[in-house]
């Protein structure tokens, strides 16, 4: 059922889609970019200059996409992984319970085969509900602090890059960034620290000669 719902060209509309809608916005992030050439009397030279035309409707379009990077992206995002963290946790838990129950009615409660794999089965759904449970609280806490910091451009005009705030947006912008960026390095630490797995393969690939 999963192999003919995900397909190929649903994978690539799915990414195509993903792209333009996360992309797109952008485009009003430099609507009112300028540029002019300008004469430079003291040095005799011919300047480009590059400046925001601050209009009422590039201002607008800005927040506009402040607000999309800043709220309806993050917490829709925020809204999936954790609609989907919660589904899987769910659905493992269902498994481990329908694989005890199956064992009990085939009358193998008391083999002791049918009672290690019931146990590594349920070790190995724990370790799987850790790993994505672990992976879904540092997305939300890593990107948690880049919305605020959009919003509060939105909300507080002062807390902008020319602002009196400036010094305070450029800390904040900084250490905001920073943790966004280190949402994705963070993942291969989850996943040496939880999975004996990943950390056998690792390991493998990095001490083979």
């Amino acid at each position: 059922m999963v192999k003919r719902i995900i397909t190929r060209t649903v994978t690539k509309l799915a990414l195509l889609t993903i792209f333009i809608l996360g992309c797109g916005p952008i485009i009003f992030l430099y609507v009112g970019i300028e540029s002019e050439w300008r004469l430079d009397p003291l040095r005799n030279q011919t300047k480009l200059f590059v400046f925001a035309n601050d209009s009422k409707q590039t201002t607008t379009l800005k927040q506009f996409a402040r607000i999309l990077y800043g709220l309806v992206y993050p917490v829709s995002s925020w809204v999936i992984v954790i609609v989907s963290t919660t589904i899987l946790i769910i659905k493992l838990r269902a498994s481990n319970l329908w694989r005890k129950q199956h064992l009990i009615s085939s009358g193998n409660e008391m083999s002791q085969t049918g009672d290690f794999q019931q146990r590594r089965f349920c070790e190995r759904s724990n370790r799987v509900s850790k790993i994505v449970i672990n992976v879904a609280c540092v997305f939300i806490v890593c990107s948690f602090p880049i919305s605020v910091t959009l919003l509060l451009t939105v909300s507080i005009p002062e807390f902008s890059l020319s602002g009196s705030l400036r010094y305070l947006f450029h800390l904040n912008n900084l250490f905001a960034s920073s943790l966004n960026e280190l949402n994705s390095s963070v993942n291969i630490i989850v996943f040496t620290v939880v999975s004996s797995k990943f950390r056998s393969a690792l390991l493998h690939i990095l001490c083979k000669k």
